[in-house]
């Protein structure tokens, strides 16, 4: 089977909100536990002052998945439910998608 990468960049709106990031992190960190779930990374932006495209975000999340079965079972996962809520509580904008990973 194919993996598939999620992508996720959030515009946070209090960015400097050392708290939000935090409850942040600890509930992104949790959706490790998912099944079908390889691997999640997410944080802020590396370089604040750094566009090269459109990268005005302030914080990014990846997710790789064995699948996009896999990828289906996440989204009502409530764990996954739980992570969006702290997300949309934090975030005043959000882009994502899923790609297949070439190998």
């Amino acid at each position: 089977m194919t993996e598939v990468q999620h992508f996720f960049f959030i515009w946070l709106k209090e960015p400097n909100n050392e708290a939000h990031i935090t409850e942040l992190n600890t509930a992104l960190a949790e959706l490790r536990t998912i099944p079908g779930v390889k691997q999640v990374l997410f944080g802020l932006k590396a370089d604040p002052d750094h566009v090269v495209f459109d990268e005005d975000f302030h914080y990014g999340i990846t997710v790789t998945f064995e699948s996009m079965d896999a990828a289906k079972v996440y989204f009502p996962h409530p764990i996954h439910q739980k992570a969006g809520e702290v997300v949309m509580k934090y975030g005043a904008r959000f882009f994502g998608g899923y790609f297949n990973i070439a190998s």
